[in-house]
């Protein structure tokens, strides 16, 4: 598939979600990066590995820093007395980096167990189920569990269909 073909795919999903989160349009770059993606706060974009250009996994990294940035640009501003809300906005105010090295585990296991990572996933999880029909494990038993039951009760927060 050319290039311009997966790019026209990316701006339709983009669009897609914008349906389910009330936020504008964000544009993605593809970029030779360390990381698989994140979101630049400063340029307002997402910026993808471009080693995921071609991979079904593109669509997940951009459902993951969609969701980042609704965390940014949203939630982060909610008067809402919701308790993930809340911490949500405090992980955020607090540190709302990356880690910096993905291969320390605990490292890892500390950012992935904070509640802005476990909404992500479940943002990500709702939403492969809700435009494709598609199921999504991830890989650790025990994470996948807790997104799961983090998607199923918080829904509502999740997705709020315009």
């Amino acid at each position: 598939m050319p290039k311009k073909d997966v790019l026209n795919l990316i701006r339709l999903l983009n669009y897609i979600v914008s349906k389910y989160l009330p936020m504008d349009f964000v544009p993605t770059v593809f970029d030779k990066i360390k990381d698989e993606s994140y979101y630049d706060k400063e340029l307002d974009a997402i910026i993808i590995n471009e080693d995921y250009l071609y991979k079904p996994d593109v669509s997940i990294r951009l459902l993951l820093e969609l969701r980042h940035r609704y965390q940014i640009k949203v939630l982060s501003n909610s008067k809402s007395d919701n308790e993930f809300i809340k911490t949500i906005k405090e992980e955020i105010v607090k540190d709302d980096s990356y880690p910096k090295d993905y291969d320390n585990l605990e490292e890892l296991s500390n950012y992935l167990y904070l509640t802005k990572s476990i909404d992500r996933f479940a943002f990500m999880v709702v939403m492969l189920k809700e435009i494709w029909n598609l199921p999504y494990h991830y890989p650790q038993v025990i994470y996948d569990e807790i997104i799961h039951q983090y998607a199923n009760k918080n829904k509502d927060i999740l997705i709020s269909l315009k």
